[in-house]
């Protein structure tokens, strides 16, 4: 009864509410995405979809992951989906959500200090020697 007063472009929008999988949707997250879908900023949403889905944290990574979720999508992948994509990359590599993601705080590069101490660490026995003069 309700479908029966809605225009053909309403009927639509409501069955993609519904079915947002069979609509089309990029993202099967429900009513959100397919009304999204149907916004007048189409585009901007369509590319967000897109490169949220492209440079995608795990939301189950740790227990810190969902509270970054949100200000990645919002901060980070919207302002950049339709700009270039350089600076998308590169304020996705230095947002927190990825940095969390890929494990950054425990990446060390093999010629840091970092290293070297762990080096010193595991063999105590092979301590520089101070260069004698």
């Amino acid at each position: 009864m309700l479908m029966a007063d809605l225009t053909p472009d309403l009927r639509e929008t409501v069955a993609a509410l519904a079915k947002p999988r069979e609509a089309g949707c990029w993202r099967a997250d429900g009513a959100e995405a397919a009304a999204r879908r149907y916004s007048n900023a189409q585009l901007q949403e369509v590319m967000t979809d897109f490169w949220l889905n492209h440079f995608n944290v795990f939301l189950r990574k740790n227990e810190a992951t969902p509270y970054y979720l949100v200000s990645y999508e919002r901060d980070v992948i919207r302002p950049n989906a339709l700009g270039k994509f350089e600076d998308l990359l590169e304020a996705t590599a230095h947002s927190p959500a990825m940095m969390l993601y890929l494990d950054n705080a425990q990446s060390i590069g093999p010629d840091s200090l970092a290293a070297e101490r762990g080096k010193i660490a595991r063999n105590p026995d092979k301590k520089k020697k101070a260069p004698e003069a």
